[in-house]
């Protein structure tokens, strides 16, 4: 799961400890930083450890130059996740932010979406600097023992041979300047050998160059000689995309237990199961069966009605770990892989409800996948009782 910070003005508490209680029950690490208008030296570095950072507008927090500062900081490392109250004018936030797409705090859905999102891409571009990292050779080459590890100093050049005169010269010096120049020869020391003659390099150069042979065809391979067989390839795993999910939804994976029609007034618990056993077809382990190493980690719930129409209450957790090590660990396996909603109809006539389904899957490397599906609806006639249509004609009668 990701780690996230949420920051807010300290007029928020209790709204950003909402918000982050209700994503660290779908398994993140949830940090706070309440006092955006103080001045901390550490806040640069800090905010980099995370791969979500959550920047909460609210009416109190509009203003706050400290809370704009950090989202414009992390909105160029593509960690901004801004949440909007739903009373707030976008014109109130700082002009940069305006164009964003910014889901409610009360969201959670669309929130978890979002942090999914730059989770995944947070650990590829990871994953893409280490293998980039090991496929580049050392920078510098490791200094000889006894070095310090700083530029070596210029070589010293030999002073120039010292210069004597003869004792002739000595003797003579008018001579020798009446018959021309000074003839002087070196000091006696070792003579140094050049590096390189004038007659071996052009011995080197008059050389005549030897004709490069000409290219030989590859010799026939003997008749008795068994031809090389080569692996076959790999076959490349498939990905589990949204539409499978779909297809698997219809084939079972989700049970409805929807009725199609519903008396006016009364209570009806609706249910959404598990199919354990599809879920174990569509993903058989790994080392046993062959397969592509995907999981199915998570799977979100929810129902939608017109609020003319049905009254609707929650009666189990709209996002629900579906994986076998969760299914096993789990107290209650009853409740395990079910979502309840008590519904009260509350207008006579067929009526529409909304399914939305989305997961989290984890590849064969435990990065994590999000799916969505469209939305799903199903049509409810909602009938009123005999009784109930009869009363009102016979009190008018009995009036009358």
């Amino acid at each position: 799961m990701a780690r996230i910070l949420i920051c807010h003005v300290p007029k928020d508490g209790s709204l950003a400890r909402e918000l982050g209680a209700a994503l660290m029950g779908r398994g993140h690490f949830v940090s706070f930083d309440g006092e955006p208008d103080s001045t901390r030296p550490d806040r640069s570095a800090r905010l980099r450890q995370f791969e979500a950072v959550i920047v909460l507008w609210t009416e109190t927090s509009a203003h706050s130059a400290g809370l704009a500062g950090i989202a414009r900081e992390v909105l160029p490392l593509n960690l901004l996740v801004p949440v909007r109250a739903a009373d707030l004018p976008v014109t109130r936030l700082p002009l940069s932010f305006r164009k964003l797409s910014m889901p409610a705090p009360r969201d959670i859905d669309g929130i978890a979406r979002v942090v999914a999102r730059l989770s995944t891409a947070a650990s590829s571009l990871r994953e893409f600097a280490e293998r980039q990292v090991a496929r580049r050779p050392g920078a510098t080459a490791p200094a000889p023992a006894g070095s310090t590890g700083g530029p070596l100093p210029p070589r010293q050049q030999p002073p120039p041979p010292a210069i004597k005169q003869t004792a002739a010269q000595r003797s003579a010096p008018s001579a020798a300047s009446s018959s021309g120049p000074v003839v002087t020869e070196p000091a006696a020391g070792p003579r140094v050998r050049p590096l390189l003659d004038l007659p071996e390099v052009e011995t080197v150069l008059s050389s005549p160059v030897a004709p490069s042979a000409p290219p030989q065809p590859p010799a026939p391979a003997p008749a008795n000689a068994t031809p090389a067989v080569s692996a076959p390839p790999r076959p490349t795993p498939r990905v589990f995309g949204a539409e499978d999910l779909g297809r698997a939804i219809d084939a079972g994976l989700l049970a409805y237990h929807i009725p199609a029609a519903m008396w006016l007034g009364a209570p009806t618990t609706i249910e959404i199961t598990l199919g354990r056993d599809v879920l174990v077809q569509l993903f058989p382990a790994k080392d046993s069966h062959g397969g592509s190493g995907q999981t199915l980690e998570t799977l979100s719930v929810s129902l939608y009605g017109s609020a003319d129409a049905f009254e609707i209450e929650r009666q189990s957790e709209r996002t629900q770990f579906v994986s076998a090590k969760h299914a096993l660990a789990t107290h209650h396996p009853a409740t395990f892989g079910r979502w309840a909603w008590l519904m009260t109809p509350c207008a006579a006539g067929p009526h529409d409800v909304v399914i939305r389904v989305s997961a989290l899957m984890r590849d064969a490397r435990g990065v994590p996948v999000p799916l969505a599906l469209p939305d799903r609806r199903l049509s409810i006639d909602v009938q009123v009782p005999e009784e109930e249509s009869f009363s009102p004609a016979f009190a008018g009668w009995h009036r009358s």
